[in-house]
């Protein structure tokens, strides 16, 4: 039995990273840069955002889930989706820098297992099944912190209904 997402599953998830990784990039800012950014700003026309950006709610609710279930447990793939959503780096780059800070391991070959170093094209599959299993991973704790979001709003909003006896 192979773990992967559904079509729409990965679509969902994709959808949320993306957005996350657009609203990570906006926080990139030096607040030494700040008050020459603003006085630039206040002469030039706002524009939209190259990327699509999600709310600074929905980002830190990416950001918690990402950080609990992802970087706690493997260092490794939460660079490789911070890479990937974040820098909005393609498999390739991302293998391509991993190939060269690679070490030589045992790996299987004609004449036996042999220390070798890895070939860029099995790093690029081990970054895409990387990526696969941390959307997995990734997938069922995202959607239940916003359906216990949604839950938490509809509560608190039939509780300033309530009348309060002192």
């Amino acid at each position: 039995m192979k773990l992967e997402l559904t079509n729409e599953q990965h679509q969902w998830i994709d959808q949320w990273l993306q957005l996350w990784g657009a609203w990570c990039q906006t926080g990139k800012i030096d607040k030494a840069m700040i008050n020459m950014i603003a006085k630039f700003m206040a002469t030039v026309e706002p524009q939209a955002p190259s990327r699509p950006v999600c709310s600074d709610d929905d980002g830190l609710l990416i950001d918690a889930v990402i950080r609990h279930y992802l970087k706690n447990v493997d260092e490794n793939a939460w660079k490789v989706i911070f890479a990937y959503y974040v820098c909005n780096s393609s498999e390739i780059r991302i293998a391509s820098w991993q190939h060269a800070v690679s070490k030589p391991r045992l790996m299987k070959t004609r004449a036996g297992n042999q220390y070798k170093h890895p070939s860029i094209s099995t790093i690029r599959r081990e970054v895409k099944q990387v990526i696969n299993a941390a959307l997995f991973c990734l997938y069922q704790p995202l959607q239940n912190a916003f359906n216990d979001r949604e839950s938490v709003r509809k509560i608190a909003k039939k509780s300033h209904n309530v009348l309060a006896f002192q």
